[in-house]
């Protein structure tokens, strides 16, 4: 017997969807975000499309488009979320046209040729950080959230 709540008036999906586990929400990192760095992790999480974490970018001509009105704010939230330990940069960017490149490190992070990673981003390839790497003092560690 099929549900029929899918049927119902509103019910289906439209578009893709993010899922964020409750692990990563209640935990101290995530509480501890100001509400302009909850929200643009948010945005940068709806880049995602299941096998491109560490392809994900914050660049002030993307964001401005969604209501970000300042770079130096968009900047101050990119360095809140790395320093929280819920974001991490796997490239540099660099004038005139190349950004940053980001993963979100509750989730295994990607690897395809065309992702020009820094070497040490590139030596994290499909491990997942975790959001509490930061307290180990050690970027290649591999403890993962309980989802």
């Amino acid at each position: 017997m099929t549900s029929k709540q899918g049927n119902a008036k509103g019910r289906k999906a439209h578009g893709a969807f993010f899922k964020m586990p409750s692990s990563v929400i209640n935990s101290k990192n995530y509480q501890g975000l100001s509400g302009n760095a909850a929200k643009l992790l948010t945005q940068i999480c709806d880049q995602f499309k299941g096998g491109n974490n560490g392809d994900l970018q914050a660049s002030f001509n993307i964001f401005k488009a969604r209501g970000w009105k300042s770079p130096v704010t968009l900047q101050k939230c990119i360095d809140e979320l790395i320093n929280s330990g819920l974001l991490y940069k796997t490239r540099q960017g660099f004038f005139p046209k190349t950004c940053s490149l980001f993963a979100v490190t509750w989730l295994r992070i990607d690897e395809k040729p065309s992702y020009k990673y820094d070497p040490t981003a590139r030596e994290l390839v499909g491990k997942t950080l975790g959001i509490n790497h930061l307290e180990n003092n050690n970027p290649s560690c591999t403890e993962t959230v309980s989802i």
